[in-house]
């Protein structure tokens, strides 16, 4: 058993237990999502998947050596607040504090003692690297829900006995966030981060991709919405900018971007995928939805790219600019793209009959926050009716 795998072995029996004997879920051919759940609609489907991972803890134990605080815990916390806006349930909020609080006791100055305000990881770095190191994008994905619970929590009066924690997270986000922003390039219009010029990076001075940049943006819009500082929405607007300048419209209406832009475009000239591209349109929802850069008609051409360009009527594709290969390490992130179906129906049809024909117990483990992640903003849009329908 590896250190990094964050499970005793007990908690590794204990998940292993239901699916040899059948309890929890339903392993089997054929059988729908809820059946294989035995689950009656989306809360309870998703109830149940929460206590699959780690017995209802999450990874918040782990570091993120290998990226499972970023990649996966940063989702399940984002969940708890999206299932807490459905129900009013203050248990989600407090299930989101006991891990949050564990999350940041191992950023490296708590953890080691002296060190910067971030998390460092390993799986990203310049091969050979023995040493973890922090990387923007990882950081931004572990900051994202802490920053928006706190704008949350200080929105709501009900949830005044939280705003200290919310004010204590406000602070830790800032620290890395300002750790970060000696790579951050602006004109005064657009903006974007550059990676660390370092030996130990494999792309060193060189512009971060889009998701990097939509990730920190992510960021900077809670930040915004917990303090009312303007330089915060300044900045994610400059990002947004940018994103937006790399937008090609074509003729099916959908917007077709890269995974680069800039100098890193030279390194890499590929088009943006769906996994990667699911951080993208989550920010410029999110923009949308603070009345910066993006509106109704971007979001519109966004929908637009998933219902055309990356659905084909059975599974996602992986290219948002069309005719690309299903690849089924990433195709299940389509479902990542729910918050569209806010402003489009047929893109909330689609993930729900996606999710649906799914047997839980055929899923590996690293796609089980996707559907955690996804099936909570199902419950946020449509509230608490019938998953079944």
């Amino acid at each position: 058993m590896r250190f990094w795998e964050c499970k005793t072995f007990l908690q590794s029996f204990l998940l292993i237990v239901p699916v040899v004997l059948g309890i929890g879920f339903k392993a089997g051919c054929g059988n729908g999502f809820f059946e294989s759940l035995d689950a009656q609609g989306w809360l309870q489907a998703y109830e149940v998947i929460d206590m699959q991972i780690n017995s209802g803890q999450g990874y918040a134990s782990c570091l993120d050596t290998i990226g499972y605080l970023a990649w996966r815990e940063s989702r399940i916390l984002e969940s708890y607040l999206n299932v807490y806006r459905a129900t009013g349930d203050v248990k989600w909020i407090e299930k989101f504090i006991c891990q949050a609080d564990l999350v940041l006791v191992h950023r490296d100055d708590f953890l080691r003692g002296g060190g910067t305000p971030t998390w460092s990881n390993l799986k990203y770095l310049k091969r050979g690297s023995r040493s973890p190191r922090p990387l923007l994008v990882n950081n931004a994905m572990i900051l994202s829900p802490l920053a928006k619970f706190a704008a949350m929590v200080l929105g709501e009066e009900s949830l005044r006995p939280y705003w200290n924690v919310a004010l204590w997270y406000v602070d830790k986000c800032i620290e890395t966030v300002d750790y970060f922003q000696s790579w951050y390039i602006t004109d005064g219009t657009v903006g974007y981060y550059l990676i660390q010029s370092e030996e130990w990076t494999n792309h060193p001075g060189v512009n971060a991709p889009h998701n990097w940049n939509a990730a920190m943006g992510m960021v900077l819009l809670a930040l915004y919405r917990a303090t009312g500082e303007e330089r915060y929405l300044k900045q994610a607007a400059e990002i947004a900018r940018t994103l937006k300048s790399e937008l090609r419209v074509l003729e099916n209406g959908s917007y077709c971007w890269y995974y680069w832009f800039g100098e890193g475009y030279e390194e890499y000239k590929s088009t943006e995928d769906i996994s990667h591209g699911a951080l993208d349109v989550r920010f410029a929802v999110e923009c949308y939805e603070n009345g910066i850069v993006f509106d109704l008609e971007d979001i519109k051409r966004f929908a637009m790219t998933l219902k055309t360009n990356l659905w084909n009527g059975q599974d996602f594709t992986s290219s948002v600019c069309g005719g690309g290969r299903v690849n089924p390490s990433i195709a299940d992130t389509g479902i990542l793209w729910v918050s569209l179906g806010r402003y489009d129906r047929e893109v909330l049809n689609i993930v729900k009959a996606y999710i649906t024909r799914k047997d839980f117990s055929d899923l590996p483990e690293f796609k089980w926050t996707w559907y955690l992640l996804a099936i909570s903003e199902l419950i946020a849009i449509e509230g608490l009716s019938d998953g079944n329908s």
